[in-house]
């Protein structure tokens, strides 16, 4: 028994349904709240006009690109925090965590430049229209700077997902999202005694929510948290030895968001070139596919950091008996979500379209998302459990393959046999169904015996 574990934590089932539930609740309680700032955000923007709604829109998918990437950094992070934690080398987490700040804040530096200049030389290339182009230039010249309080609340958030104590999360995460609610409609409009500020105003929104956010995170860290027992906020000077062994763990991560949010723009160009309507209801779709599996993500995040812990507590056998409780919690989820859908599914729909004729035109892609659920539990669960053991190149060529299979497959089915949106949806069972086999083949082989994390 290492020495820095009581006897009480050591006993502690880390695989038990009520632990797995204790850690996932608060995961998504703020995935809720942020999916609530996102459609909220939509809902006031549409109010200015299509022309902000747009802007605002694809500015926010350019600067998605640079927060998810950095995201693959903290995923990282939280691995090994998670090893620490249930290896007993608790000291360890606090070192990770302060290292891996400094490197936040660089990437975050670099970010924000490199958004910037992307904004004045690299998107009038890819925008036609002036007026969409000066607005997604408004935002993004205020919403680059948001980008160190994003990563630095990731941080915080993979330090407590890391030492499986995420209630905090449940609390202090609705907080910044409902203050964001109310400064978005006080900026954007010009209400409660503020500026009238429009596109800009949506940006200054988010960014002071998420500095609350940093600062709420900050201060009940200090207040709540055992800095000595964690080694916490000592801030030593920079190891790059460290920094090397996070990156070299981080770094397929890194380029695994990168090739998903890649797969994602390619498999919307290929709905474009089906035609408006198409891309219109897949659009619908995605929003409310974004919706329905967030608390999927987050039961991933949960089982994540608890192999994590398993494998550092030296429960390597125990890593199977959570990852099937896990696909039963999540298959439990899917079934309460297929009777909410299926019963109401024109008001489901009719959150994001007012026509209905597109409502209609929406339910047989609706429906496919729904069926796919409980392949895309299993998938990427199993997933986020290989990634977990530290075997985050395996990973990264896991996602390559299957992303390179499904694209495959809805470039084939959309151009070549020419058979619709709704056939070229049904991709998304080609791709978790080989994410699925390939995960599991390699968690079989338990090659994370030989990685060092």
């Amino acid at each position: 028994m290492s020495p820095h574990v009581s006897p009480l934590e050591v006993r502690q089932d880390l695989t038990s349904f009520k632990n797995i539930v204790a850690v996932t609740l608060p995961i998504i309680i703020g995935g809720l709240s942020l999916n609530i700032v996102g459609i909220t955000d939509t809902i006031f923007l549409s109010w200015l006009g299509e022309v902000e709604l747009g802007a605002v829109g694809n500015a926010n998918i350019f600067y998605f690109i640079f927060a998810f990437v950095g995201m693959g950094f903290t995923t990282g992070v939280q691995i090994i925090l998670g090893r620490r934690n249930g290896q007993g080398l608790l000291r360890e987490i606090g070192r990770n965590f302060d290292q891996g700040i400094y490197f936040i804040l660089f990437y975050s530096s670099l970010a924000v430049v490199s958004i910037l200049l992307a904004s004045a030389f690299l998107i009038p290339l890819l925008v036609s229209s002036n007026e969409v182009l000066a607005g997604i230039q408004e935002f993004l010249r205020m919403r680059s700077w948001g980008i160190f309080f994003t990563l630095l609340n990731m941080g915080f958030i993979s330090f407590y997902v890391g030492i499986a104590k995420t209630r905090v999360i449940a609390v202090l995460m609705p907080i910044a999202s409902g203050l964001n609610i109310i400064l978005d409609y006080g900026f954007i409009f010009g209400n409660l005694g503020l500026p009238q500020l429009g596109i800009s105003g949506a940006a200054m929104a988010s960014n002071i929510s998420e500095g609350v956010g940093t600062l709420l995170l900050l201060v009940y860290t200090i207040r709540n948290v055992d800095l000595k027992k964690y080694d916490l906020f000592r801030f030593r000077a920079p190891n790059l030895s460290l920094l090397k062994h996070q990156l070299n763990l981080s770094s397929p991560l890194m380029l695994q968001n990168s090739l998903t949010l890649m797969a994602w723009f390619t498999f919307f160009s290929l709905i474009e070139s089906l035609g408006e309507r198409e891309l219109a209801i897949s659009h619908i779709v995605r929003s409310l596919y974004m919706l329905i599996t967030f608390p999927l993500f987050s039961l991933g995040d949960a089982t994540n950091t608890l192999v994590s812990n398993l494998i550092g507590r030296g429960e390597d056998e125990s890593v199977f008996k959570l990852l099937k409780r896990v696909i039963v919690i999540g298959f439990g989820f899917n079934i309460l979500v297929l009777i909410v859908s299926l019963t109401f599914s024109d008001e489901i729909i009719g959150v994001f379209a007012n026509d209905p004729a597109l409502i209609e035109a929406a339910k047989p892609t609706f429906y496919i998302v729904n069926a796919v659920l409980f392949l895309f539990c299993a998938g990427i669960l199993s997933f986020r459990a290989l990634s977990g053991t530290g075997l985050t190149r395996t990973s990264l060529g896991v996602e390559g393959m299957s992303v390179l299979i499904y694209l495959s497959y809805a470039y084939f089915v959309s151009k070549e046999l020419k058979m619709g949106l709704e056939m070229t949806w049904t991709s998304e069972f080609i791709y978790f169904s080989f994410l699925l086999v390939g995960s599991l083949y390699f968690l079989r082989k338990r090659a994370w015996k030989q990685v060092d994390v």
